[in-house]
This record gives C-alpha cells, structure tokens and sequence, in this order.
C-alpha cells in the first residue's frame, strides 16, 4: 500500500523499503527502568517504510494514520509544543543522524502494528528511521545502540519517559533475555526457544481502548520509584537490596503511599520471575507440566503417555474442561499426577502447585547417583567407586546435586547461580565458576571419572568418562 501512497504523495518511485517488527514483553514489567531484567520478543506485525532519498535538508514524512508532515534539518531541537506527535520521533531521530551527514529523505509508512496496542508502535518507528538513516548515512549501528538512540529521542523529543525494552525488542531477531544493571551497556543474550513450535501463538484482542493517552500515568510509575529509591538514598531499585526494602516497608509505606510500595514489590517479584523464566525457556528442565486436555495437534492424554513411555517423570498437572468421572480416570491412568477441572479458582490451583512442591521434596531420594560417584542428600557426603568421600559445603552440595538431578543437560551459569544463592542475591557468574572449581577438586580427591565440563559461554555439564 504505502508503495502506492509513496508514488502518489511524493510523484516518485521509492528507492528502497526497510521493516521492523513491534515487539511484546515476555516477562519483567515496568523493570528496564529499574535497571532490572526483562525477557522480551519481536512480533510477526510489522512496521515498514518506503523511502527516497533528499539532498535538500527536507524530510517528508507520510505515515498510516497521522497524515504527512515536514521536518527541516535545520531546526533539530526538541519543541515542547509536538510532545507525543511522530513529527516529535522524526526530528529527534535526523538529530541523531545530521552529524553523520543525513541530507533528508522522503518516506511513506503503513504499519500492522496498531498504536495504543502495547506492542510499542513508537518504539518500532523509532528503530525503523534509524534504520532508515543508517543506509542513507552509510553508517552501521548495533541493535543496541539503535535502541538507546530510540530511547533518547522518546524521552527527549517525544516527551514519554520510558526504559530500554521496547526499543530493544524491536531491533532484535528474536528473543531476548536483558539484564539492564548497567543501561549504558545492557547484557543481552538470544533465547533459543521457538513458539510456534512449542503449541503458543500471540492473540491480539481489540477491547477498543488503547493506552496512547496515558503518557502521564506511565510518567507517575518512575517518579514513585524514585521515592521509593530515595528512602534509601539511591536513583533505582536494582540499586536497593530486596531485603533492606522489605525490612524498612513500613517506613517506606508511610513516605511513599501505598501504590508506590506496590509498585516495588511488583519489580521485586518481576526481576526474579524473570530468572526463572529464561531458565526454563533454555533448559527444558521443569518442576511441574500443567497439561490441558483438548489440545490442537494431540490430545494431553496421549502427551502424558509418551511423556511417561520415555521415561519423563517430571509431576503432570492435568487442567482441563474435561469434567466426567471417566475423563479423570483417563488422565490419571495415563501418567498425570492430579487432574483439576475448568473453571476452576486461583487459589486452588496454587494450593496444588504448593503441594506438589512439598510431596517432591518430603519424597527426594536419600542418595542421588551418576557415573561413578553418589550423592548422600542428608549427609551432603559425596562417596566414589574408589572407597573414597568427602562431605561437602552447604553451596557444593546444592551444585552438585543440580547437577546430577540434570545429568546430560547444560546448565548455564544463571539456572546455577540461582540454586546456589537463591533467586534474590546479586551474586557475580563467576562465582560459579569458583564453586565448579571447588567441586572438581572433591571429585579429583574421590578419584571420580565423573566430571564437570564447561561450555563456552553457556555452562557446564555433569558428563561420566569412561565409567
């Protein structure tokens, strides 16, 4: 379409078309701000652009919605007065671009990526003129340094505070997992997980209210943070330990208001539910399956045969509309370990989720083994074929058993630093590989053949050698 509209507006045929997809957040929200952990993804709904190029000092904008306006490279600086317009985005983005020689273009937009959506169409039409102003400059710029221009130019020029995210997320190939603890240089790493394969699609529900007008109530969730911060003397909740916030609530609660404790909380909970969410995503390693019934592809029974037929023990929670009697006994015969019929409460099913997680524990093995060596999961003494053991350090043990509870899988450095320390402790990665080391000399003391092998920057790997 915009083809067409780019000849009929401009009297030219374009030169080139350039798209960039909307993006949706995964986990970690309202964190990037917070300098905290987000996992997010670009869509299959895209923007896209057909452009000319200009050497006048003119850029001509015609965009899907908002009609065609006019920006002049000669007057860059921020005005107040087009807060929240795409003429705003426009200006701050050739801004970005003039020291590198942009003389101007001509562009017409249309867009599957609807405003007011939540699939941060800003965001996309920001990456999609650095893009544009990148080729017509003859200059290349990373994802993340797009993202940080488009971050500038929406705080600045567009008049939205906002984090690093959404503009990330739509420079990105896929998803992406980011840990903002230094905004400047942010710590992004592609989770290899597809979708579509696994059985989910995104649906897009028009409910016919958009949140395009509520730049001011997004504005109030940074300010009451900063309050919050501010209790302990800092600019951003990364920067204030969960534990010393939790202890001071009242105070902070009396300071601060209700929302904005709130809103703490909800980051808290956010940046941890995040860690667990990548490693899930990466390993394949799960504490529990819950499992519908009526499933496109295969029905969830015949999913928890095949589940239990190859020897998958992991808890199957069957959660299902299925109500008769007959169905239950089905489910249960074929593998599941609880069945919970739809609708159902909340609170229910939590309660069962809790459950599961007390009987896994009450019914661990005394002894975990692999390889040539075992594992006393009272004793935390770790024996070998040789008549050797040795006992084990609290944070030993809790490697090692990992390890050997996911023998033949990668486990990365973040899933180990998690069961070491827990999820709310800051610990470095390279402290694992210190606590790997510790553990490979107990193994080297036993005479074990087992051992640990680390994967270039993904993890490491209980692997038995010539046992």
């Amino acid at each position: 379409m915009s083809k067409e509209r780019f000849l009929e507006q401009f009297g030219a045929e374009p030169a080139f078309c350039i798209e960039v997809p909307g993006r949706t957040e995964l986990g970690g929200n309202h964190t990037d701000h917070q300098h905290g952990r987000v996992i997010a993804s670009p869509v299959d709904l895209k923007m896209r652009a057909w452009i000319k190029r200009r050497e006048d000092g003119i850029v001509r904008v015609w965009s899907e919605g908002y009609g065609a306006f006019t920006v002049f490279l000669s007057e860059l600086n921020p005005d107040p007065e087009a807060y929240g317009t795409p003429e705003a985005i426009v200006r701050g983005m050739c801004a970005a671009f003039a020291p590198h020689g942009l003389k101007g273009f001509d562009a017409a937009i249309e867009s599957d990526v609807p405003a007011g959506s939540g699939l941060s169409s800003s965001a996309a039409f920001e990456i999609l003129l650095g893009r544009i102003c990148c080729r017509l400059c003859g200059v290349e710029k990373s994802g993340t340094e797009l993202a940080q221009l488009g971050q500038r130019v929406e705080n600045v020029y567009f008049g939205k505070p906002c984090g690093l995210m959404d503009q990330m997320a739509c420079a990105a190939d896929g998803i992406l997992a980011i840990d903002f603890a230094d905004p400047a240089h942010p710590k992004a790493r592609e989770l290899k997980f597809s979708f579509p394969e696994h059985g989910y699609h995104l649906c897009l529900v028009k409910c016919g209210a958009g949140h395009e007008d509520m730049t001011e109530d997004y504005a109030a969730i940074t300010r009451e943070l900063a309050a919050v911060c501010a209790c302990f003397g800092k600019k951003v909740l990364r920067e204030v330990p969960e534990e010393a916030f939790f202890r001071n609530i009242a105070d902070v609660r009396q300071r601060c208001g209700d929302r904005a404790v709130l809103r703490a909380m909800h980051v808290y909970a956010e940046n941890r539910r995040v860690t667990e969410m990548a490693d899930a995503l990466e390993s394949g390693v799960y504490d529990l399956v819950i499992l519908d019934v009526m499933l496109p592809h295969k029905n969830g029974f015949d999913i928890a045969r095949d589940a239990r037929r190859v020897g998958i023990k992991t808890p199957i929670l069957m959660l299902t509309a299925k109500s008769e009697i007959d169905d239950k006994v089905t489910g249960l015969d074929s593998g599941a370990d609880d069945y919970l019929t739809k609708p159902f409460s909340p609170r229910e099913l939590l309660a069962r989720l809790r459950a599961f997680s007390r009987r896994q524990y009450d019914l661990a093995e005394d002894t975990l083994s692999f390889g040539d060596i075992s594992l006393n999961t009272k004793t935390m003494i770790l024996s070998g074929r040789s008549g050797l053991s040795v006992r084990l350090s609290e944070k030993e043990f809790r490697a090692l058993e990992y390890l050997m509870a996911n023998h033949g899988q990668i486990l990365s450095r973040e899933m180990l630093a998690v069961k070491i320390w827990g999820y709310e402790n800051e610990s470095e990665y390279n402290n694992v590989e210190v606590y790997m080391t510790f553990v490979r000399k107990k193994l080297s003391f036993i005479k074990a053949k087992t051992v640990i092998k680390a994967v270039r920057g993904v993890g490491y790997e209980l692997r038995a050698e010539d046992v």
